[in-house]
């Protein structure tokens, strides 16, 4: 039973790991929302994606409980949030990842501005 509940865990373990990732990579930033219903994150939409990753050509969400290890780093969040808003009025493309989830687009957390 041990060996069961080990491996169980270990796959568990695997699975959360390999669920980080990239959610949008050298994409257009065609508009920025200093919130996402009302809530702590803020939102871009993004465009011109390649279409090898789920969150091109869509609307991404940075809450504020995913930024930082424990969540709720307000300084990250409010980078993430300048850096958004540079790649807009600058013209600069942008690659998107989440620490949590790369299957959905509601839970970024890091954005890197591309030349």
């Amino acid at each position: 039973m041990k060996k069961i509940i080990a491996i169980s865990l270990m796959a568990l373990s695997m699975q959360a790991f390999a669920d980080k990732g990239w959610i949008a990579t050298d994409v257009e930033v065609t508009a920025v929302t200093n919130t996402n219903s009302n809530g702590q994150s803020f939102s871009v939409v993004v465009t011109d994606g390649d279409g090898n990753y789920p969150c091109e050509d869509t609307t991404i969400s940075f809450p504020l409980g995913a930024a930082g290890e424990e969540g709720g780093d307000e300084g990250i969040h409010n980078r993430a949030f300048s850096l958004a808003i540079t790649a807009l009025t600058a013209g600069k493309r942008v690659s998107i990842y989440s620490y949590s989830d790369n299957s959905i687009c509601h839970a970024a957390a890091h954005i890197k501005l591309l030349k």
